[in-house]
């Protein structure tokens, strides 16, 4: 088995008919809620987390400039429609890095949270058109249901020795694998022997507790913090690291259950 892993199940479905029927009458009713003639309306669904993964704008007032906190309202002010639970809060972290393009449309991404806690790959690009009117929201929203507490029993250093034996040894249906250039590639091997992961610094005034941990055998620094992680019905709080390989070989993010030490995700992000 590859170190790539996604424990996540796409072959699902959470797009039912009664799910639909349900999401487009929040929007309906969110709309009637929405100031002057502003209107928004479902444009697709995603069938991993049974939420929009596009709400269009209609009638939407023309405004240019203050486009993080407009996009930040809106998300908050549709968070039903969304697919939010009723006692979930609208909690969204703006990226201050506004996109704009060559004709003045603006993007702003905007990160799902839960309880200051990032929930893995639940983003949304709230777009305004040139004029500066919004156009829509696209991305991801995870839906909680109940409230969720924020403990778990692995530290920091235990996940993350977790986390670097998975990644520290090539499987076998890695070896004879080539570049770009047909040439062979010689995968590292770690050895942990030794490897007592150290903690450099940490933030506990952050409820994502991001903390930098010593090299050790790898590459690099190891970067490691909170994240939730949605799997199936289940939202697992979990570490996430980004772990870079010596001489920089491969660097991967994995991310480990904060409680049973299972590695729920580990992706090679150097190609």
């Amino acid at each position: 088995m590859s170190r790539e892993i996604d424990r996540r199940d796409f072959t699902i479905n959470r797009v039912t008919p009664a799910r639909e029927t349900e999401l487009r009458a929040i929007a309906s009713d969110v709309s009637s809620r929405l100031p002057g003639t502003h209107r928004v309306q479902i444009a697709g669904l995603d069938a991993t987390t049974g939420n929009p993964r596009a709400i269009a704008s209609e009638s939407a007032p023309a405004e240019r400039g203050n486009y993080i906190q407009r996009a930040l309202d809106h998300v908050r002010n549709i968070s039903p429609a969304l697919g939010l639970a009723a006692t979930q809060p609208a909690e969204f972290v703006a990226d201050p890095h506004v996109q704009q393009t060559t004709s003045a449309a603006v993007t702003v991404h905007l990160q799902q949270n839960y309880k200051g806690i990032p929930i893995f790959h639940a983003t949304q690009a709230v777009r305004f058109a040139p004029d500066g009117t919004l156009k829509d929201t696209v991305g991801s929203s995870v839906t909680v249901a109940q409230e969720l507490a924020v403990s778990h029993k692995l530290s920091i250093q235990e996940a993350v020795l977790k986390a670097a034996q998975h990644i520290a040894v090539p499987d076998a249906d890695e070896q004879g694998t080539t570049d770009q250039f047909g040439q062979p590639l010689n995968l590292t091997t770690v050895d942990l022997t030794g490897f007592v992961p150290k903690v450099i610094a940490t933030f506990r005034d952050k409820t994502d507790q991001p903390t930098v941990l010593e090299a050790g055998p790898f590459g690099d620094e190891i970067k490691g913090s909170l994240v939730w992680f949605p799997l199936g019905e289940d939202l697992r709080l979990a570490w996430d690291f980004i772990i870079a390989m010596p001489n920089y070989e491969g660097q991967y993010r994995a991310i480990v259950d904060a409680d049973s030490g299972e590695i729920l995700y580990c992706h090679q992000l150097v190609k």
